[in-house]
């Protein structure tokens, strides 16, 4: 008989505690009467952060979003250009300019003229190949191209 009592007597108060808490608004309760600056101060942020899914986080951000935002003339402004440049492989950067404008076939193709032709042909594609690698370096550090440099025209058919 204790026990049916015990088990009305519990039954009874879960009731009353329910209506009770029905008539309250437990969060202005909490508001007014706990010191959430002092719950938050306690809490170990690092092991919050370690247990979060940063990929899933990463995963929902929208990056053609965020990359739409960003102004490509600021970044700009803000780059080292003198350093940029102190990366480049200079010397990988000519072999590349050299092989584009095909120096070697230049080379075979003028060694059948008069050799004041062959000196001109390979000074003209030499002087294309240093326009070519000026205008890179030009570009790259921001500067004008236009004046101050010869075209074909002051060379005259000795290539001198």
């Amino acid at each position: 008989m204790q026990a049916v009592a015990n088990a009305v007597a519990v039954e009874a108060t879960r009731r009353a505690i329910d209506l009770v808490l029905d008539q309250l608004d437990l969060t202005q309760l909490v508001l007014d009467h706990v010191d959430i600056n002092r719950i938050v101060a306690s809490v170990d942020l690092n092991e919050v952060v370690e247990q979060l899914d940063v990929d899933a986080i990463v995963g929902r951000v929208d990056l053609d979003g965020v990359a739409a935002r960003i102004d490509v003339d600021t970044v700009a402004d803000r780059l080292d250009i003198e350093r940029v440049i102190a990366r480049l492989d200079l010397a990988k950067l000519s072999l590349e300019v050299i092989e584009r404008i095909d120096l070697p076939e230049i080379i075979r193709t003028s060694t059948g003229t008069v050799a004041s032709e062959s000196v001109r042909v390979v000074r003209m594609q030499t002087f294309g190949a240093d326009r070519a690698i000026s205008g890179l370096v030009n570009r790259m550090l921001g500067r004008s191209t236009t004046g101050g440099s010869a075209d074909r025209g002051d060379l005259d058919a000795t290539g001198d």
